[in-house]
């Protein structure tokens, strides 16, 4: 008599066993959605001084201007977690690079001030949401105690490597193609993120790791 085959998934499969494309295109999208928002961050001041002569913005303006991702940040920082419980972690990702992407564009076509100011929120807001909701999705797709602190070691890594390789991009791109190309680049860089984390994240990640670990 042939026994039945026990179906029961590895936790340490991770979303695989959930019908997922997998652990690696999962931890992919979250750590280019991290990159993504650090890049932003890294590369804004160094195409500000041609911003500030393109929109006529005074100094305290152009300061303003800089903080505006914080302040913006701020505001949501403590209900992003919630929603992703909430909502799902692959509905607030690509609701975070929306946000990411209109911002940016925002930036890229400012002809005034104020554009400018909404499109740096929007950018942050959505900066801010890609990075807590990328590194709950690592959190969550990988189970085995090891592969996850690998992974936040590799994090740890990439933002430190992200800040010290962005301004150089920033100033040749910004000297040689216009400041406009370095939100252009962002807008790239979101779309990207919101298409894979709308194929490749998926549906009811936490709470599958949830109930995983009970």
């Amino acid at each position: 008599m042939t026994r039945p085959s026990d179906s029961r998934a590895d936790p340490a499969d991770g979303p695989k066993a959930h019908g997922a494309p997998g652990i690696v295109p999962v931890a992919a999208t979250a750590f280019l959605a991290m990159a993504a928002s650090a890049l932003a961050a890294a590369t804004f001041e160094f195409m500000l001084v041609p911003l500030q002569t393109d929109l006529g913005m005074s100094a305290d303006q152009a300061s303003a201007a800089t903080l505006v991702p914080t302040g913006a940040s701020l505001l949501v920082v403590f209900v992003v977690g919630a929603l992703g419980d909430r909502l799902g972690e692959r509905l607030v990702m690509v609701l975070g690079a929306l946000s990411f992407v209109v911002g940016a564009a925002l930036v890229a076509a400012a002809w005034n001030v104020p554009t400018l100011v909404v499109g740096r929120a929007l950018a942050g807001i959505g900066a801010l949401t890609m990075t807590v909701i990328g590194l709950a999705v690592v959190n969550a797709a990988l189970r085995d105690e090891d592969q996850r602190a690998r992974a936040f070691a590799a994090f740890a890594a990439l933002v430190p490597a992200v800040f010290v390789s962005a301004p150089l991009l920033s100033a040749w791109m910004t000297t040689s193609l216009g400041w406009r190309t370095v939100p252009a680049l962002w807008i790239a860089l979101g779309l990207v993120v919101l298409v894979m984390a709308w194929r490749l994240i998926p549906t009811g990640l936490g709470s599958a790791a949830d109930a995983g670990g009970k």
